[in-house]
């Protein structure tokens, strides 16, 4: 006889058809052990996926950083560019402000030494016609003279004569 059950372990009971007491709690032991089997799977399986969830998160907050440190550096290098493009910009309007400024003195200094050049060459002109003048007066007067001269020798031939 078994404690908990008044029928012996080898009868069955023949007007209901039922199964011993006994095996009748080793069922229920062994669907109870089942089932709790399968809860302790499924937490398990639970705490796979929670894992595995976990991972994912970390996995994408990872790369969300790496895609903030990228955009980071490209921010970064764009703006060094911006200013090395500023700077260099700078740089080529000073250099072309010089080479304006420099052109401009060259022009200048030209025009102010055409206009020396065109001065001298009025002043030699002027100096050439005006010596050609005095050399036209000088002998124009030295012509008066001579043929004052002549005229006073033929007169005075003439006197002579007389």
């Amino acid at each position: 006889m078994i404690a908990g059950c008044s029928r012996s372990i080898s009868t069955y009971n023949v007007k209901r058809g039922e199964k011993l007491c006994f095996e009748e709690e080793e069922e229920e032991e062994e669907e109870e052990e089942e089932e709790e089997e399968e809860e302790e799977e499924e937490e398990e399986e639970e705490e796979e996926e929670e894992e595995e969830e976990e991972e994912e998160e970390e996995e994408e907050e990872e790369e969300e950083e790496e895609e903030e440190e990228e955009e980071e550096e490209e921010e970064e290098e764009k703006k060094k560019k911006k200013k090395k493009k500023k700077k260099k910009k700078k740089k080529k309007k000073k250099k072309k402000k010089k080479k304006k400024k420099k052109k401009k003195k060259k022009k200048k200094k030209k025009k102010k030494k055409k206009k020396k050049k065109k001065k001298k060459k009025k002043k030699k002109k002027k100096k050439k016609k005006k010596k050609k003048k005095k050399k036209k007066k000088k002998k124009k007067k030295k012509k008066k003279k001579k043929k004052k001269k002549k005229k006073k020798k033929k007169k005075k031939k003439k006197t002579h004569y007389s």
